[in-house]
């Protein structure tokens, strides 16, 4: 019957339209089929599935959007996205992770330049390390003062923490 169709494979299916969860199951359910097909040599013999995710590829685009409604359903989440705007939402993932990398990473030479000035011009960073460094929040709006970056004092050691109790910085600049 056509209500055993996966959604993608109907006539009259639009890339805009929310797929219902037996919707969803069933696309999933087509995605895992034609991946068998592909590397076990049915109709596309020889083909393997792609090596990384890409937003191009029809299969993997129609295997996330599947599977992120199904979770979306099961914790009701919303809202369950359409094909199309599961595609838009992952064209901007790549661009997003590497503008985060790119500021944390920054910020992370910052801190190191007040550990370096610290001990140039007091001789020994390890026993004011808490007053040089910060915690530094980026933030989505600008404060009143119209800054994005928002540091704080660092809190003093948890000695329940494991991580904190042995933490040991080594800084050594040849």
């Amino acid at each position: 019957s056509t209500d055993e169709i996966p959604p993608t494979e109907k006539d009259t299916y639009q890339q805009t339209q929310i797929w219902s969860r037996a919707e969803c199951i069933l696309e999933l359910t087509s995605c895992f089929l034609q991946i068998a097909r592909s590397t076990r040599g049915g109709e596309n013999k020889g083909m393997q599935p792609p090596p990384e995710f890409d937003k191009d590829d029809p299969l993997a685009m129609r295997f996330v959007t599947a599977a992120s409604n199904l979770r979306s359903y099961i914790f009701q989440i919303d809202p369950i996205q359409s094909l199309y705007s599961a595609k838009g939402i992952a064209g901007n993932i790549i661009p997003a992770i590497a503008t985060t990398n790119a500021i944390v990473a920054g910020l992370q030479i910052l801190q190191a330049f007040h550990i370096l000035r610290s001990r140039l011009l007091k001789g020994d960073a390890k026993n004011n390390l808490k007053e040089v460094c910060r915690y530094i929040y980026c933030l989505r709006d600008t404060t009143r003062k119209g800054y994005y970056l928002q540091p704080t004092k660092l809190p003093d050691p948890n000695p329940e923490c494991f991580v904190c109790r042995n933490a040991v910085i080594s800084l050594v600049v040849n």
